[in-house]
């Protein structure tokens, strides 16, 4: 969702998922919402990796556990998700 960023994101996260032991990592999902009414951002490549780097980094230290990110083809090679 890019009309929030990405602390405020991992904050609501890390707020609302319980840290347990033997837990399944966090996912970050990435992917354009094509019919979101209150959310039309489409921020440039170099954004979407600076923010995905943000919540991937605040989120993984939390819990200690690397984040998977979740995302489509298209979206991945669009906005170069290689390089994270």
């Amino acid at each position: 969702y890019f009309c929030r960023s990405a602390r405020e994101q991992a904050a609501w996260f890390i707020a609302n998922v319980p840290k347990e032991q033997g837990m399944l990592p966090p996912v970050l999902d990435l992917e354009w919402n094509g019919s979101s009414r209150t959310c039309t951002n489409r921020p440039s490549p170099s954004e979407v990796r600076a923010e995905a780097m943000t919540f991937l980094n605040l989120v993984g230290r939390h819990y200690g556990l690397r984040p998977v990110v979740y995302t489509t083809v298209a979206f991945w090679r669009d906005n170069k998700l290689w390089i994270l």
